[in-house]
């Protein structure tokens, strides 16, 4: 007895295989194959008969269809990631921005209430100067003719209260002298800010 047998779906003709009873196939597309196979007697006629058997080859698990799903899953897990970090990063960038924006806000915040503050000073002093020059003439006025009087009376009752008026209106200019001198040193304090 003589075999042949083929492959249907991997082979195009018959293969004799002689009086050996086994078939081997390697590196297999996976599908769905028939095998087949005849045999013929003694005298070399050949039965019409033929043997088959449906065979499955199955893919290795890196071409299955869950592999693939896998492999699909893990691709838009790699771009939702990159997505992901790029949104990350904006955000943080837009922080920092906002951070940058925020400080430079509160610094023209400072100088703004410096610059409100110096006035105020400014003014404060100007004020004062005023006042202690308005002060100062008036006192000056009545210093000199109580000055004369005191110096003009005999009178012991009327010198002493003469001199009373004196001594005080002498203590008011010396009050008002301290403004002014106050006033020069806080100008004076104000220009070095300035110059700084």
């Amino acid at each position: 007895n003589q075999y042949e047998y083929r492959l249907v779906g991997f082979d195009k003709n018959w293969i004799r295989n002689g009086k050996e009873n086994s078939a081997y196939y390697t590196n297999l597309d996976p599908g769905d194959y028939v095998f087949e196979v005849r045999a013929s007697n003694n005298d070399g006629i050949w039965n019409k008969e033929i043997k088959s058997i449906a065979i499955h080859v199955a893919p290795p698990f890196w071409r299955t269809i869950y592999a693939y799903l896998f492999y699909v899953l893990a691709v838009l897990g790699v771009l939702l990631w990159i997505r992901h970090r790029g949104i990350q990063k904006l955000k943080q960038k837009f922080a920092i921005e906002q951070e940058r924006i925020q400080a430079r806000q509160l610094i023209e915040q400072q100088k703004r209430d410096a610059e409100t503050k110096h006035q105020l000073d400014a003014m404060k002093i100007r004020f004062l100067t005023n006042l202690s020059h308005e002060f100062r003439t008036p006192i000056s006025l009545i210093m000199g003719p109580i000055d004369a009087l005191v110096a003009k009376n005999k009178d012991s009752k009327l010198g002493e209260q003469l001199n009373l008026i004196s001594r005080n209106a002498r203590r008011l200019l010396n009050l008002v002298n301290q403004l002014l001198d106050f006033r020069k040193m806080e100008y004076h304090e104000l220009k070095v800010q300035d110059e700084e």
